[in-house]
């Protein structure tokens, strides 16, 4: 690397006392650099350390967008970090898909009766839908036949319209 006359200058003519990285010490091996004795700080305590705070579960993503499964626990620790922005319930209100602040998809399969998890959600403001019930018959082909009659139905009196000059 190129550095500049001035630069190496000040380097070479700073104090290499005043930082805390190198300082002298008595049984450190010191190397001799002009009028100036530098050793590594070994010995130095450590930091104070802080109240750690246990961070969010990471999550696993998946490829091609599939939800990962993730323990009801995990889940929790998620909405108590803001982690979770949208969450949508199954109809019987025993399944559960999750989007997550990064775009990540959650996925429970068996959801536990918790009855203070929906005022967990509300006081983190996460945005929660519930999916309508599906009729028991299921649609199948009297949904398809019923959607279909009437376009069918317009379509033949126009051909037959048409047929009568």
């Amino acid at each position: 690397m190129k550095f500049s006359r001035l630069t190496l200058l000040t380097v070479l003519l700073t104090n290499a006392t005043s930082t805390q990285a190198f300082v002298t010490r008595n049984g450190l091996p010191k190397v001799h650099s002009g009028n100036h004795y530098m050793s590594m700080d070994m010995d130095a305590t450590p930091p104070a350390t802080e109240t750690v705070t246990t961070a969010p579960p990471a999550v696993q993503r998946r490829v091609g967008g599939a939800p990962a499964p993730v323990r009801y626990s995990d889940f929790l620790k998620l909405v108590d970090g803001n982690e979770i922005e949208k969450v949508t319930f199954s109809s019987d209100g025993t399944k559960l898909l999750a989007v997550d602040t990064d775009g990540g998809r959650i996925a429970i399969d068996a959801l536990p009766n918790d009855p203070d998890l929906l005022t967990a959600l509300t006081t983190h403001k996460v945005d929660v839908t519930v999916l309508p019930a599906q009729d028991a018959n299921g649609g199948g082909l009297g949904q398809l036949a019923q959607s279909l009659l009437l376009p069918a139905l317009l379509f033949g009196g126009l051909f037959f319209l048409s047929r009568r000059k």
